[in-house]
């Protein structure tokens, strides 16, 4: 099953965004921001970039109650 991430992109080049929530020194600050946001009751997302998706792919967003998701493209209003 293929995950949906942009690793790569002809126009901007390579996505460092990607490289950075699936290295092993961030998978202990993720955890714990998940944590801490698993607690909080209902959350919103403000992802103006577009980095919900892929982060989601990569690490367990389902504890999180979200509230809703704000995005800045309103082409995306619905797709996350």
């Amino acid at each position: 099953m293929a995950l949906q991430i942009d690793t790569f992109s002809n126009l901007t080049g390579g996505q460092s965004f990607f490289k950075a929530i699936g290295h092993p020194l961030s998978a202990r600050p993720i955890a714990d921001l998940l944590t801490r946001l698993s607690g909080a009751g209902k959350i919103a997302v403000y992802d103006p970039l577009g980095f919900l998706q892929p982060f989601a792919e990569i690490q367990d967003c389902a504890a999180l109650d979200l509230a809703g998701v704000y995005v800045q493209n309103i082409d995306q209003i619905g797709r996350t």
